[in-house]
């Protein structure tokens, strides 16, 4: 359990400092911003209590929000997704599909899983994310094709990620 616990907070700061050193760095013409700090919420056990999946999602969108000045969107949005993840889990799967204490990766869950589950969460993220940044829905369209696109872009990440967390995780 120890050793859970310390992957764990290990994960929090690589995803943390990948994200303000290297991620919000990025911007492919103003446009395109991918968020890959929602892995840690993402690969939390399925079976995590829900109190506990939105405090960390508070956590990290916090930290997220202090560093990149952005008046706690990245929190709010963060939250909204964790708070969605036990319905989109629903969703996409049947208890009987999985083990309780299951972590969602590729390795554990198979890629027909993990696809749907990170589209469907990294896509609510964005879209929240980016009406909280605009508030407004003057640019309605505009503020979804910036959520798709960005989407898109943070999935590719995201799954890139679970290949390598996977491989590490095999050695």
């Amino acid at each position: 359990m120890g050793t859970q616990v310390l992957k764990y907070i290990a994960k929090f700061f690589f995803l943390v400092l990948l994200q303000i050193l290297i991620f919000d760095q990025l911007r492919f013409s103003g446009y395109i911003s991918p968020y890959i700090y929602i892995i840690f919420i993402l690969n939390l056990p399925l079976n995590f209590s829900k109190t506990a999946n939105l405090l960390l999602a508070f956590a990290i969108g916090i930290t997220i929000d202090i560093f990149s000045d952005s008046l706690g969107i990245h929190t709010a949005a963060t939250v909204f997704m964790a708070f969605c993840r036990p319905s989109v889990i629903n969703l996409i799967s049947t208890k009987k599909e999985f083990e309780e204490e299951a972590i969602p990766s590729i390795g554990y869950m198979g890629i027909r899983w993990i696809i749907p589950y990170t589209i469907i969460l990294v896509f609510l993220h964005h879209t929240f994310l980016f009406f909280a940044e605009i508030f407004s829905l003057k640019e309605f369209w505009a503020t979804i094709s910036r959520a798709f696109i960005s989407s898109f872009f943070s999935f590719i990440i995201i799954l890139i990620t679970h290949y390598l967390f996977d491989k590490i995780a095999k050695k």
